[in-house]
């Protein structure tokens, strides 16, 4: 058996396992949440490192670097520029549809800012969602 064959029916082989695990448990529970979601996305990665780790390959052959910054600019604010105009329209176009205070309330609940509405969404909540929520869902380990 070529080592090419070995390696990627060992991947196959921790793909599978792990995978299965996650499913195995979305059916027990009769729903998918977004734990056992996420856990899905990290299967492959984690089938290759393993694979990797079985046959004693160095991880940096598997490719995996940060792309220039001006993809990862592209990255985190086009979503934002295509996304900017349909909330404006909407939001100009549509009756109570930009419902500050109802947001501001929602927002400012889990830091006990119920008090000062306008800092906790501002200062607080969106600036934590825009960093550290975006951040916290990307894997940062550059080795």
């Amino acid at each position: 058996m070529h080592v090419l064959n070995k390696s990627v029916w060992l991947f196959l082989f921790f793909l599978h396992a792990s995978s299965a695990a996650a499913y195995a448990l979305v059916i027990h529970s009769h729903h998918e949440t977004a734990a056992l979601s996420r856990f899905l996305m990290w299967c492959p990665g984690f089938a290759a490192l393993c694979a990797c780790w079985m046959l004693r390959v160095p991880v940096c052959t598997l490719g995996w670097q940060w792309p220039a910054r001006r993809f990862l600019r592209l990255a985190y604010f086009l979503p934002l520029v295509y996304a900017a105009p349909v909330y404006l329209l909407t939001w100009l176009m549509v009756p109570g549809a930009f419902a500050l205070k109802s947001f501001e309330s929602v927002m400012v609940v889990p830091y006990g800012l119920d008090h000062w509405p306008a800092l906790g969404t501002f200062g607080v909540a969106l600036p934590l969602l825009f960093t550290i929520t975006v951040i916290g869902t990307m894997n940062l380990d550059n080795r």
